[in-house]
């Protein structure tokens, strides 16, 4: 006696329960399909912007690479001509001193 009521509160509760359950998976799968599109194009723009910081990390690399080259070719040739450049500019400067001023006529 005691059983079947048992079993006929179980089958009730399956009765009640079960169609819950079923609703609550319903809904997760109809929210994930809704969602999914999005989550598509999340992933797409990630990874274009992955790439695209990839391109530009390796493209300022070689900017960064050759912008050290000149300085480093400069350096040497501006340290190399450094003696030459004064000798001229004091050369220069010595001429300028030298040479007398015109003098502009006051009206």
């Amino acid at each position: 006696m005691i059983e079947g009521l048992v079993i006929g509160g179980l089958l009730l509760a399956g009765l009640i329960v079960l169609p819950i359950l079923l609703l609550g998976l319903v809904l997760k799968l109809v929210v994930w399909i809704v969602i999914l599109p999005f989550r598509l194009v999340g992933a797409l723009a990630g990874v274009i912007a992955g790439v695209a910081g990839a391109v530009l990390g390796v493209l300022g690399a070689i900017g960064g690479v050759i912008l050290a080259l000149f300085a480093l070719v400069f350096g040497v040739f501006g340290v190399a001509l450094l003696p030459f450049a004064l000798l001229i500019g004091g050369a220069w400067l010595a001429f300028r001193l030298l040479r007398p001023r015109s003098t502009a006529a006051v009206a």
